[in-house]
């Protein structure tokens, strides 16, 4: 019995170590000028101070200490992980100070995925790492895969932790229930330790909330985020390998099941759009359902209340094994499906989508072959006749439907190139003309070029082709620029140049 009323002990007073530092960080904070103004990405319409991970943070640490201090008891865990358990609370104070740097001085993405990175990599290097994932009777052994499968583990969590942090309330909420179930799972394995510090956190963000609820006074920002993402998703790995069960992965899973689908569809909408990965946006699960015209707050309720249905039926999976457990999974993701079927995803028009994307990408990379393989061919040109024939055969590979080159010296036409597709009619209709104006330097002749190109691929496809000519056509690292541009700019031409442009306007009219 002791051992539950010391549990319920540090609940409470971590509630109340949160109650006294959360309004202590706010006014450093406001001190300091720490605030986060609204933006066009942000739904809060007033300045809120940013740093409430610093009172996370602290209570927890606070409570932690008084624990080790009042009853070492408390603190004990099984031979050997005492030092796996400590390296977690070592890492996420790490990505504590990661994410509070962030809050304060706006890291680049790069240089946090980096920090996050070796800290993982850290914990791994110390043994918490998933090897074996049990299956019932089934043991798959990963080897050589662990490192890597648990890196992509805590990253993806952290991260998925730290996106899902839009609403006032949402991912202290979500963070709370995740809490929750680690606890749970510790404390079935005998492992001390990890449930009191999960208690501590859940008390920690419980306090926490009485200043994060709508209209929130105080933002968790990345320090808060980070801190809690590294925490369960190490946690989670330690707990699967203590128990030699997929449990103590599918159970934290399961409550942290919208941050984790939340991220996988971000990180694929940025794909489909082509944008960088860590780009940010506004189509994230909780804007789409404010998109629905839910309120703030129902829609924070909403995804609270999937997370606590989704992680209490999937507690059945301590209880039933086999088949059962797998139906027990199946049925905890009910609820977090029908919320994503809420928020209007659809997954046909995201696999239209992805197809889209694929096509585009396909031909932007033949256009792009295409174009390398003609900047050879045209830097070996050797004359102004074997230099036109490049261009014209560079205009039929990019899709072009006609080319006009006028040459003109002191507002004087000089010579005329044309070159129209064969196949024009079959192109489909030309709706998009483009005029390029190229080689303006100095005394030399100006070149304009006038393009013409269907636009039944896209308006994107047919912009990048006009740019690729556009700069095949003006690349004067070449030799090919004509030798008759040159010897142009001659007041009288002589009968050899003459010659050179009777012979290339008689093949400009050859397709």
């Amino acid at each position: 019995m002791r051992p539950l009323l010391g549990c319920f002990f540090i609940f409470v007073v971590s509630i109340l170590c949160a109650l006294i530092a959360t309004p202590a960080i706010m006014w450093a904070a406001r001190r300091i000028g720490l605030i986060d103004r609204p933006g066009v990405r942000k739904v809060h319409t007033s300045a809120v101070t940013r740093l409430g991970g610093v009172g996370i943070v602290l209570s927890f640490m606070m409570v932690f200490c008084g624990v080790i201090l009042a009853d070492g008891d408390l603190t004990r865990s099984s031979p050997g992980t005492h030092i796996k358990i400590l390296s977690i609370l070592c890492g996420a104070l790490c990505m504590a100070a990661l994410g509070i740097a962030d809050d304060i001085i706006r890291l680049r993405a790069r240089y946090k995925l980096l920090g996050q990175l070796v800290v993982a990599i850290a914990v791994c290097a110390i043994g918490i790492r998933i090897q074996t994932i049990h299956l019932g009777s089934l043991n798959l052994q990963l080897q050589s895969l662990s490192w890597p499968l648990t890196i992509l583990w805590i990253i993806g969590i952290t991260n998925a932790m730290n996106l899902i942090d839009g609403l006032d309330g949402l991912a202290a909420g979500i963070a709370a229930v995740a809490c929750a179930v680690v606890a749970i799972l510790a404390f079935r394995a005998g492992e001390t330790m990890l449930t009191v510090l999960s208690l501590a956190l859940l008390g920690n963000l419980a306090g926490f909330l009485f200043f994060n609820f709508h209209p929130a006074r105080v933002f968790m920002g990345d320090g808060g985020s980070l801190f809690l993402g590294f925490f369960l998703s190490a946690s989670s790995v330690f707990l699967a390998s203590r128990t030699n069960s997929v449990v103590g992965l599918a159970l934290p899973a399961l409550a942290l099941g919208l941050p984790i689908s939340d991220m996988i569809f971000a990180i694929v909408r940025r794909l489909i759009e082509r944008r960088p990965i860590f780009a940010p946006d506004r189509n994230h699960l909780h804007h789409c359902l404010l998109d629905k015209g839910y309120s703030h707050r129902i829609v924070v309720a909403m995804m609270q209340t999937a997370t606590i249905l989704s992680a209490t039926i999937g507690l059945a999976m301590l209880l039933v094994g086999g088949v059962w457990s797998a139906i027990a999974f199946a049925a905890a993701l009910m609820p977090l499906v029908m919320i994503w079927r809420i928020s209007g995803l659809r997954f046909r028009v995201w696999l239209e989508n992805f197809r889209q994307s694929w096509i585009l990408n396909r031909k932007s990379r033949k256009d792009t072959e295409n174009f390398m393989k003609l900047q050879l061919y045209l830097r070996e040109a050797g004359d102004f006749v074997e230099w036109w024939r490049v261009v014209r055969r560079a205009a039929r590979f990019l899709g072009f439907s006609r080319v006009a080159i006028r040459i003109e010296r002191s507002q004087d036409i000089v010579q005329s190139l044309f070159w129209e597709c064969p196949r024009r009619e079959e192109n489909g209709k030309s709706d998009l003309t483009a005029m390029l104006q190229a080689w303006p330097f100095g005394d030399e002749p100006v070149v304009h070029v006038e393009l013409e190109i269907s636009v039944r691929e896209g308006l994107e496809i047919a912009g990048r082709r006009i740019s690729l000519l556009g700069r095949l056509l003006d690349d004067r690292s070449t030799h090919a620029i004509p030798p008759i541009l040159t010897e142009l700019r001659q007041p009288q031409p002589s009968r050899r140049i003459q010659a050179d442009v009777a012979v290339a306007l008689q093949a400009s009219h050859i397709g």
